[in-house]
């Protein structure tokens, strides 16, 4: 991982983003996926006509139709609906030049009513309208729609959970809402039991942080500050939130830390030595990497290494 250094009262510090992270392969990222998305029209009683049945019931007739640009800043600018990676993948897939999709591009604006090959307006109906999210087109569509957030709820459980007035389209998932609810609901039940077992652990924590902050976290932290901070990750993103905390080499990796801060093991970069030896901490041929060192230390014939770092750690409790 590239790592920069800064001058800090003339001491050089290594500043990297997070050496905790999961482990996971280097892959070209895709957002287009093989699912289809529903918007569904949300008939309410309005007026006169309070028959479910009639034509005119919720407010629109069968053929009638309504159109959403994409939603504007107060200052006139468009909402960026679009994550950089989202935006680097849609302008290749569509053949695009980098930038094309900028929804504030000065210059032939892709969302502009004047681009005739672009995209502004999106027009649905009473009758479903079907969004396939493997084609750009449909794809940039369903998030357009989706920054209309006062009219169109992301899902029936947003419009469970918070029904608002002003909702008067629902997005649908592929028709299998409550089993993705379902499973939203399990790993939050799970993260919370698992955030039960490290919330008096700083340093279980500030490894934790750390990958979802792509930075280090240091050992001053207040616990009351990384327990607030934590817990909005694993109410926000429970499923991240198990993997980091549910890998093999998760108590290693804590052990690591505080080892490092206590100068037991020394970091250079981003490899990882025994002070008292000197030597890296991996196998021969590997670079001492945080990963590398994990697997080192766990290694039957290297208990005697790890067991010695955790009594120099904990030696002076």
């Amino acid at each position: 991982m590239p790592f920069q250094k800064k001058q800090i009262n003339e001491k050089v510090e290594t500043v990297a983003g997070s050496d905790f992270d999961i482990d996971k392969k280097q892959e070209p990222f895709n957002c287009l996926t093989n699912e289809k998305v529903i918007i569904r029209f949300v008939p309410k009683q309005k007026g006169i006509v309070t028959d479910k049945d009639h034509i005119l019931f919720g407010g629109m007739t069968d053929n009638s139709h309504r159109s959403f640009c994409l939603r504007k800043n107060p200052n006139g600018s468009y909402v960026e609906f679009l994550t950089e990676d989202e935006q680097r993948c849609l302008e290749k897939a569509m053949g695009l030049k980098p930038g094309d999709l900028n929804p504030n591009k000065h210059d032939d604006n892709f969302f502009d009513e004047r681009n005739k090959y672009g995209i502004s307006r999106v027009t649905i109906g009473k009758s479903d309208t079907i969004f396939d999210l493997s084609n750009p087109t449909d794809y940039i569509k369903f998030k357009i729609l989706m920054t209309n957030k006062a009219i169109v709820a992301s899902s029936l459980s947003e419009m469970q959970e918070r029904p608002l007035e002003t909702y008067q389209f629902v997005a649908i998932m592929n028709d299998n809402e409550n089993d993705r609810i379902a499973s939203k609901i399990n790993y939050k039940k799970q993260s919370w039991m698992e955030f039960g077992k490290i919330q008096e652990s700083i340093d279980s924590m500030r490894v934790v942080l750390s990958v979802f902050e792509r930075k280090i976290i240091p050992p001053t932290s207040k616990i009351g500050f990384l327990q607030e901070q934590v817990s909005n990750y694993v109410e926000t993103d429970p499923k991240t939130f198990l993997k980091i905390v549910q890998d093999k080499y998760f108590k290693t990796k804590v052990l690591i830390l505080r080892a490092t801060d206590k100068g037991v093991i020394v970091k250079r970069g981003t490899y990882y030595y025994d002070k008292e030896t000197n030597t890296p901490l991996c196998e021969n041929g590997e670079d001492p990497t945080l990963t590398n060192a994990c697997k080192y230390l766990n290694t039957i014939k290297n208990d005697n290494i790890k067991f010695s770092i955790e009594q120099k750690v904990n030696s002076d409790k």
